[in-house]
């Protein structure tokens, strides 16, 4: 359950889903749809996404990017190990 005076102290948020992208860290946010370049918004300025400030700071497109690029390759990486076979469950005994 979520309590009120529970912080999740994150340094930033990604996702993907289906090939669609993004990243966020504090209030800047780079997404892409899936195909697409990336597009940066300034969320304290501009909560509608409506305003890409991707050409005039591809300093903060670079760095977000590269978060992103990082956290892909880590999930890669961790689905990609072989995990130990389950041991079976025990078989219940007669009578009980």
């Amino acid at each position: 359950a979520f309590h009120d005076d529970v912080v999740i102290d994150r340094d930033f948020l990604w996702w993907l889903h289906d090939g669609h992208r993004a990243v966020r860290e504090g209030d800047w946010k780079l997404v892409a749809a899936s195909g697409d370049p990336w597009e940066l918004y300034d969320l304290s300025v501009d909560r509608a996404e409506s305003n890409d400030l991707a050409q005039s700071h591809p300093d903060v497109v670079q760095r977000l990017e590269a978060i992103w690029n990082r956290q892909l390759e880590e999930t890669n990486r961790l689905a990609s190990k072989t995990l130990p076979p389950k041991k079976p469950a025990p078989k219940p005994r007669a009578g009980r």
